[in-house]
Parts: structure tokens; sequence; C-alpha cells
């Protein structure tokens, strides 16, 4: 699960609003949410953001673990650190200082989730949160920034963005949109990992082939950096862009080259801080610089190389501790620094020497009070540390080293590195070392097979001293493999900003061209009137000495000092003028080898150079001055020192007069000045930390400051929910306060007080109701007292019906300020209570008088109220038995399943059962379920259940005997000779014994009406004889003419009796005869 940390200070809470109400509430991450809070004030941060949250959201005040799609907020007194899925709290006491939460989160999320880690940098002011960034990308996760634009206060999302570590910068919706995206697609996409690293053993194509794309756009080589660093600071780059395919990605950087500079930027790392390990610095201190400076001559400096130094802390630390010892030991040597990185942009910044007021929670107080001058933005290093620092780009894998060193501190750079390029860096440091030098590494680094090169000094901290008379192969380039050059030439810096013919830009690749320059074009020098060497052409190596280390290309640092004077006073002779001048037979020596050389000098004018230009030709000889050329005599180096310090001691006489009146003067206002500074310092020190902690007051008054007025938004919006919803209720309500004054009402009480705007204020007593036998101020004097509610149905002059309710009017903090006295209208609730009654009477009526069985069942056939007997079983004895225990097994079923159809559909079912008495016999009974809804049947469950039991037992009896008669007449009828029709009242033919006449089946007639098979006349006869036939009368013969099966008309006679069963005419019996039967 990973977890995004989000800070902000003044003005974070619009942000926040804004990006947590456009993120979704299932993104599978936790958001712990750090802001600069005022421990002194109550903070409602937690309700102001849930109106605009999706996810549920929790106050950190004690240990907790972290769950996915939550929402964590620090306490306002505790800092918060996050280790292993857990949120740690911490006190937050009065002597922490300045307080830096985002910071000390963040560092502790870097730690915790390595490279799932996402840190969001949202409004605020300070720098709260730029030092714990570099913790989460040193880790290889993903720093996000708001834009300063969007912000309300920009200094924190700007400090992030000056070290260069934001991966996005977008507004708050952007920031949530990109959230979103990462968080869904790392879910999905986990394998471009596995794509990007290979399996280990084979070869790393894709990796291969994006190294060589960003080594073409920017000449730095990452193929000796270890590849799992890589790959993970990759496969950040790719979540950013959502891409699943390294093909895509691979298209991407050949089409943005803004994205090739922002994977760069990661793979350099960059991430320091001062004084990383404290305890290292001090065991550094106490063991190597006192060897350091053991028996060293004053004038030998101290040469300390810092590779890889990042923005410069630390070798800003080391020159600190330096520093202070020499103070502290009162010695006189001078130390110089040489800070390199290849990241361009961070050498910038470490030259600077400016960094954010949270770097002081690195540094020791006495050191920053020494040698930090706060800014507004910044605390600047004093120039007394700047001046011994040098900064320049260098490729500690490809460059040449500097050399001479008595100390190198190059700490947790190679941890990112391969072996064999650790290897060839360890025997780059041994090689600039000087014998005894010392080495400095990080706690996690090792010399591994040149450790026979070192001693060690200390084990814990990794520093060791370089053996004497010992050697280690060293390589100027690396090689990744056969005759393949790691190093790319780059830009140069301006300090070293040399032109050369093999080397520039105008690089000369015809071969005989370039030939007969060496041989024929004599060597030049071109100069500027500083002396600074602008472009070499010809071999000078034997005549100049080149500087080692940071590269300063001027005369004065390449020559002796009596031709320095010499070509200063050559240039000083052409200046301004357009004519040349030679020196003749100038003696140069270097390296034991003597040489005499004419030098000319000529101003040159070249287009787009601003200053002037000089050029110098050093020729072997010359046979006499050309046109415009003045020849001068062979030079006296001794004659030319001798005029130059003749005009020094003019000079150094001139203003020794004036320092010494200068002097005596200052001397006086030194001391008044010495006073006037120590107060100074005091009283700056005070501000200094006066300042700090106003600055933390200010942002968490500022947060303070915007809950409140959110807040005052709220309490007015439900100040005008009150006020409207008093004016619209049609509840009178009176508030009155301890006093029984009125303190306001609704409109509605003006149906029982004839109240007006300026009665508030008053007494209640002083007013009359409308109401009948009832005194309200007496009854609110006792609620006052006792403080129970009051509650009573009253009625006024004019028959209205209310509930009044008096009861006290409690604060939030349970005080009791007055009383609230309510007047409900009540008058439909009466009516509704009449129409309740009546049918309740109703009820009871049918209930009580019914014949038949009313049985109420709770859902589970308890019976809970019954009106009469139930199978020979007396009512009292019923109630609250299950009526399932009276049940045969088959008939319970059919009474279970009646039961749960009507709770399921709330429909009325039929059920019939049959009940085994001991004195009575069998009884058989017809029951109708029925379901018993409080309210609305589509929200509400069915409660009761009344089932309605008819006894269908002398029914049942008197049916079967007739089914009995029936069925012995139908055997009658099946055996007689003649056709009988047995018919009911509507005519239908229910039996027939057989079909004697017509061409039919019996099953064609049975269940038909007779009157089908008649014509019109014999069926108003038929319906005659068989309505007779049910009213009473005897048999009825009826005579008409019919076709037989053999097709002839025959003279049929109907006749008529009735079937009586149980004393009631059940059938009309239809005797068929035909004449001819009957006449035979």
């Amino acid at each position: 699960m990973r977890v995004v940390g989000l800070g902000a200070s003044a003005g974070g809470m619009e942000a926040l609003m804004s990006l947590l109400s456009n993120l979704p509430d299932n993104t599978g991450a936790a958001f712990v949410l750090i802001l600069h809070l005022s421990p002194d004030h109550h903070s409602v941060m937690d309700e102001l953001l849930a109106k605009h949250a999706s996810m549920p959201i929790t106050i950190v005040d004690s240990v907790m673990p972290v769950q996915a799609n939550q929402i964590y907020i620090i306490s306002k007194d505790k800092n918060l650190t996050l280790e292993k899925n857990m949120l740690i709290t911490h006190p937050r006491t009065p002597n922490d200082g300045l307080n830096l939460p985002i910071d000390k989160f963040f560092h502790s999320l870097g730690e915790s989730q390595k490279e799932k880690a996402i840190g969001v940098i949202l409004s605020g002011t300070g720098t709260d949160g730029s030092r714990g960034v570099r913790t989460i990308k040193e880790a290889g996760g993903l720093v996000l920034v708001q834009t300063p634009e969007s912000a309300k206060f920009d200094g924190m999302p700007k400090a992030v963005l000056r070290l260069q570590m934001a991966d996005k910068v977008l507004s708050p919706e952007g920031l949530a949109s990109i959230l979103t995206d990462i968080l869904e697609w790392s879910d999905t996409n986990g394998d471009f990992n596995i794509a990007i690293s290979g399996n280990g053993v084979e070869p790393l194509p894709y990796l291969d082939r994006i190294l060589r794309e960003v080594l073409t756009a920017t000449g730095i080589d990452f193929s000796g950096y270890r590849e799992p660093t890589l790959n993970r600071r990759l496969a950040n780059r790719v979540l950013l862009h959502r891409l699943g395919d390294p093909e895509e990605y691979i298209e991407l950087l050949r089409k943005d080259d803004r994205e090739i500079f922002a994977l760069q930027k990661d793979f350099l790392i960059g991430v320091t801080r001062f004084f990383r390990n404290p305890l290292a610095f001090e065991s550094l201190e106490r063991v190597v610089l006192p060897q350091i400076f053991d028996n060293r001559e004053e004038e030998e400096a101290v040469r300390i190389w810092v590779p890889a130094c990042s923005t410069g802390e630390e070798a800003y630390s080391i020159a600190l501790i330096f520093d202070r010892y020499l103070r502290k030991n009162n010695l006189n040597h001078d130390f110089k620094i040489f800070g390199t990185d290849v990241d361009s942009a961070a050498i910038k910044l470490a030259s600077e020497g400016a960094f954010s007021h949270n770097c002081a929670a690195d540094i020791p107080d006495d050191l920053l009070l020494e040698y930090f001058v706060k800014e507004a933005d910044f605390y600047r290093i004093k120039s007394v540390i700047r001046d011994k620092m040098l900064f320049a780009v260098h490729n500690l894998l490809s460059d040449p080293p500097f050399i001479h060193m008595d100390l190198i501190s190059c700490r947790n750079a190679l941890i990112y590195f391969k072996s064999v390029s650790q290897r060839a860096v360890l025997s780059t440091f041994h090689f600039a070392l000087n014998p005894m030098g010392y080495l400095f590494l990080g706690p996690s680094e090792s010399l591994g097979d040149v450790k026979h090169a070192y001693n060690q000094v200390e084990k814990k901290w990794n520093i060791f001293q370089k053996k004497e008379n010992t050697q280690l192969p060293y390589q100027s380039r690396l090689r990744s493999g056969p005759g393949q050059l790691l190093h790319q030439p780059r830009k140069k810096t301006k300090t070293a900003e040399v032109q050369a013919v093999s080397s520039g830009e105008e690089e000369l690749k015809d071969p005989f061209t370039k030939y007969l320059l060496d041989y024929y074009v004599p060597t030049v020098l071109f100069l500027n009137d500083k002396l600074d060497v602008i472009y070499i052409q010809g071999n000078v190596e034997r005549l100049l000495t080149f500087p080692r280390g940071q590269a300063d290309f001027n005369l004065d640092n390449m020559l002796p000092p009596e031709q320095v004077l010499l070509f200063r006073k050559g240039v000083g002779k052409v200046s301004g003028n357009e004519i040349s001048v030679v020196y003749k037979d100038v003696s140069f020596s270097k390296n034991g080898n003597d040489e005499l050389l004419d030098l000319r000098f000529r101003r040159v004018n070249l287009n787009g150079n601003e200053e002037d230009t000089f050029m110098v030709e050093l020729l072997a000889n010359t046979d006499g001055a050309a046109a415009n050329e003045v020849e001068l005599e062979e030079v006296n180096s001794n004659e030319l020192l001798k005029d130059h310090i003749r005009i020094l001691e003019g000079k150094l006489n001139q203003a020794n007069s004036n320092s010494k009146d200068l002097v005596s003067r200052l001397e006086s206002t030194n001391e008044e000045l010495q006073a006037s500074n120590r107060e100074l310092l005091a009283a700056n020190e005070e501000l200094q930390s006066t300042n700090e902690e106003l600055q933390s007051v200010n942002e968490e008054l500022y947060t303070v400051n915007n809950e409140l007025q959110i807040k005052n938004e709220n309490l007015t919006t439900v100040n005008n929910d009150i006020k409207n919803l008093l004016k619209s209720t049609e509840i009178g309500t009176i508030f009155l306060d301890a006093e029984l004054r009125i303190r306001r009402f609704t409109p509605a009480i003006r149906q029982q007080f004839n109240l007006l705007e300026t009665d508030i204020g008053r007494p209640i007593t002083d007013f009359s109701s409308t109401l009948e036998k009832l005194d309200i101020a007496e009854i609110s004097r006792e609620v006052f007292e006792t403080l129970d509610t009051f509650e009573q149905e009253v009625t006024d002059q004019q028959g209205n019906h209310y509930l009044l309710r008096i009861l006290p009017y409690r604060t939030e903090k349970n005080m009791i300020k007055g009383l609230v006295i309510n007047f409900v209208d009540v008058n439909e609730l009466m009516k509704v209570k009449e129409q309740i009654k009546t049918f309740a009477n109703k009820f009871q009526a049918i209930f009580d008088y019914s014949n038949e069985t009313i049985m109420v069942l709770d859902k589970d056939g308890t019976i809970t109220r019954i009106n009469q007997e139930f199978g020979g079983l007396e009512a009292p004895k019923l109630i609250f038995k299950n009526v399932y225990d009276y049940l045969q097994e088959e008939d319970r079923n059919s009474l279970e399943n009646a039961l749960q159809k009507t709770l399921n559909k709330k429909e009325p079912q039929e059920v019939k059962v049959s009940l085994i008495t001991r004195d009575r016999g069998d009884r058989f009974y017809s029951g109708c379920v029925i379901p018993v809804i409080d309210q609305d049947q589509e929200t509400h469950p069915v409660k009761k259940i009344i089932i309605i039991w008819a006894d269908r037992t002398e029914q049942i009896i008197k049916h079967q005997q007739m089914l009995d008669a029936v069925g012995e007449y139908e055997s009658f009828m099946d055996n007689a000779l003649h056709q009988i029709i047995l018919l009911d009242s509507e005519g239908i033919i229910k039996h027939i014994n057989r079909v004697k006449f017509q061409d039919l089946e019996k099953s064609d007639l049975i269940g038909n009406s007779i009157y089908d098979f008649a014509g019109e006349g014999e069926g108003k006869q038929i319906a005659t004889a068989i309505e007779q036939v049910f009213t009473g009368a005897t048999s009825q013969k009826i005579a008409y003419e019919i076709r037989n099966k053999e097709g002839k008309n025959i003279q049929v006679e109907l006749i008529g009796t009735p079937v009586i069963l149980n004393d009631k005419v059940q059938y009309a019996a239809l005797i068929v005869n035909d004449t001819e039967s009957i006449n035979q």
C-alpha cells in the first residue's frame, strides 16, 4: 500500500480542499496531511475538509496503523512519523524551537516507503518540506509540487523548485488527477520494472538504449551506475507518463528533450545536507584535523577535494569545521576546498552559498551564528568561508582528478556505482591523494579491493589514511567496452574557457591543413587586457605552466613575474594603437630548457568581441621591423623589474602616508564600533531567535485565521438557515433568557401571544395568552428550577389544540441559559386520533361479533389475539401459543408457505387446514391470511398477520354426501336403457350416460350447454322445463323432432325431472325417449 504525504502551511487550506475534492474514494492509498497547526488553538481542520473529501478523515492523536482509502491529519500538538505502515506520534514541546513537521514526516516517509513514497508540497511560507523531499528522492520516490502561481503563498513550493527536486509541478486539481493516475497505473502495470531490468542474467537492451539517448543529449554516461538504482528512477519517470511499454518511453525521449534532462536529473540523485551523520564529522575534526596540521608549514595550504558534492552542503560542512579548528587552536594555516559534481545546475547553487532556512535544523547553533547571515529567504554563508571554496563541473567517472590532496571526502556516492566503477574511482582517489592523505567515505561504503593501500583510522565512519609507498593502477578515462570512451566533451565553464584548434567547434578535420598550420603558423596567444588567455595556437606547453585544479588561464599563474611584466608592458604599448611592438631575445625557461624568442604584440579587432583583444606571436627570430612596427632592443629583465619597483615604491609611500592618517581616525572609531558591534551582535541573536519564533507563530496564526474565517462563513450560513427556519416554521416558539425575558420568537407564536418585534427584552409575565386555564409564567419557573421538560396538550379559546413543550435552553458546554417554549399545532393529529378511534371501535366490533375465528399472529406464528374458540380449543388457552403446534405436518407446511408469501408479497393468501379434536372429530378450516402494514408497504416490513378462519366442516360433510349421492345416481344412469342427461340450472351438461341419437361422443357434450344442440324453438321449451324443475315443479315433458345417427328424422320426448340432494334440487335430469320405442 502506498502512503502519500501532503505538506501545507499558510494558504494550504484552499489547495487541500481543491485537491481532496478531486480525489476518488478508491485509490488504494493512505493520505497523511501535515500542516502547521497552532498547539494552543482547537483545530476544526477535519470538519472543514470532510465537506470536500470522499474518504473518511481521522486526526492522529496516538499510534495507529494506516489503512487504504483513509485521510489522516496531524494533531495540533504533536509531530508525526511513519514506521512500517504505523503512524507514530511524538510530543511537541515548547523547547523544540523551530518546528518543521513536514520535513520530519517526509524523512520517515522516504525511509519507510522507499521508492513507493509520494510527497506533495502545497502552499505555505518558509521552506518546511524542502529537506524532507531530499530523502524521498534519495529513496527513489516521487515529489509533486503545487505551481507557485496557484499557491496563495509560494515559499514552500519555490524552495523545492529551487532544489530541482520536483517530478511534476501542477495546480491542486492537476495534482489530484496525476495522483489518481499514478496510483491506478502502478497497481496494474507493476511488470514494467521487469521489462526494463531484465532477468538479472541477460543484457538490458531497453536500459542500454535509454542510457545512450541520455548520453547523446547530455554528454553524461550513466552506464557505470548500478542498474537497480537507474531502473527505480526510470520506472518513476515512466509512472509519471503512465506508459506500459519501454518502446513508448524511448520514443518519448527522442521527441522531448525536457524529458531527457528530467531523467538525467533523477539519475544524478543529488541528495545531500549539512553534517550528514554529525558524529562522523566530530570524528573527522577530533582525529584527522590534528594530524593534517601537525608539523605543517604555515605557507603550505591544505587541499581538500569533495567530489559529487551536489549543491555543496557537505563541502561547506568540512569548510566550517576546518575554519573552527584553526580559530580554536590559533593556527594561521590556509586551506582550499574543491567541490565538484557532474550536475552544472547543482554546482551553480553551491557557488551561491545560499540555503533555505530549514537548513538550520542540521547545523550546530555555534556554527550557524558564526558563519551564516540570515536573509529574507535564505541563510547565506559568509565570504570568509566562500573564499575558501572552488566549485567546478567535473565527471568523477571520466574527467582527470584534482591532485596533491590532503583530504578527499566522497560520501554516499560510490553506492550508486557498479563494482568496476567503484574500483576505478577508488584508484583515482589514491592517485589524487598526497602520501598519508585521508579518505572520508559514507557509512555504507567500503574500499573493496584497494583496502590494502589504506590504513583504517575510524572503522565506524569509514575514515582511511593512504599508506606511504603504495601504488594503484590509474585510468584517466573509464571504459565500458573495447575502444568506447564513457566521457564525451561537455560545454566548458567560464573559468576554463580556453579554445583550442584541436578541440573547439571549428575543429580542423583535414589532416593536411592541420599539418600546414602546425608547420608554418607560429605559436600565438590571444589575450585580453587582464592577460587572460583567450585562444592558443601551437605548442605552448614548453613555455607556459598550466595550473592544476580549478582552471584559471591568466598569465599571472602561467609565467614568472618578470615575464608577466613584459607581457603587461607590451599590451600597454599597443593598446589604443594600430602599431605592433616586438621584443627581441626574450628568454623562456621551463624544466631546465632555455629558449630565446621574439615577441610581437598587436591589437586586433575581432567581430563580435566588445573588449580589446591582443595577439602575441612567439617567434624564433625576426629580420627587422615591418611596416607600422616598433622594434625594441633586447629586453633586460632586471631593468624592467627596477622600473616597476620604483613605480610601486612611489605608490607605496603615498599609500603609507594616507593610511597613517586613516588609521589614527579609524582606531578611535573602531573602539566605538567594537562596543556597538558587541551590543548589536547580542541584539541580532535575540532578534533572529525572535524572528524565527514569530515566523512559526505567524504561519500557525494564518492557519488558525483561515479556519476561523471558514468557520465564520459556516456560522453565517447556519444563522441564515435558522432565521429562515424560524420565519417559515408553523411551530410557535419563544426563546426566554434566565430572567424569563423574551430573546427571540417565531411568527407562528402570535396565535398564542400577541407579540411584536419591539417586545424582545420584555418578561413573558407581561403578556396574556389565548390558552384556557394555563399559567405559562408559573410553569416556566418550575421548569427552570427542576430542569425537567414539561409537555401537555392545551386548547385555546377558539378550540384549537396544541402540544405545549417547555424545556431548558442548554449551551454547547451544557450550561442553562434560559428556556424554549414550543406550541405545536395538533388539530390535524386530533382529527386523525378520532378517525383511528372510530376505526378501532369498528374493528373491535367485527372482532368480537364475527362468526369466523379471527386470529392475530406474529411473523413466527405466535398467536397474540383471538376472538373465539378454534378447533374446539378455548380462545384464552391459545394466547401466546404457536398456531403450527395444532396442525398436522402437511397443513403446517401449507400455512408456513402462505405466511411466507404474505410477508414477501404483502398480499393476502388463501390456505386450508384440518384439525383433529378429541371430542368433536376432524374439523376443517379455510383461512384468509392478511398482512398488517403499519405504513408505506414499499419501505416498511410486515410486522403482524391476521388470519380469518371459516369452519368448513359441515360444508365439507354435506359436499361429500352430495358426491356420494351423485355417484349413486350416475351409476343408476349408466345402467338405464334410456338416454339420461344431468343439467345444472344454466343448462350446462354435467353428465350423460350415452349418446343415442346424435353422431357425437360423450366428451363432445359434457361441459357444453344443452342449447347448443337444440333448435331455437326447442331451446326455449327446454329452458322453460329446466326452470320449472329447479323451482319445484313436477316432471315436464317436451316433444320435438331430432335426426338420429342414420340420418333419419325421428320424434323424441324429453322428460325433465328434478334430482334432489340434501333437500335441495341440485340437477335437472332429462330422459330422452323416441316415440317409436314408446309405441313399441
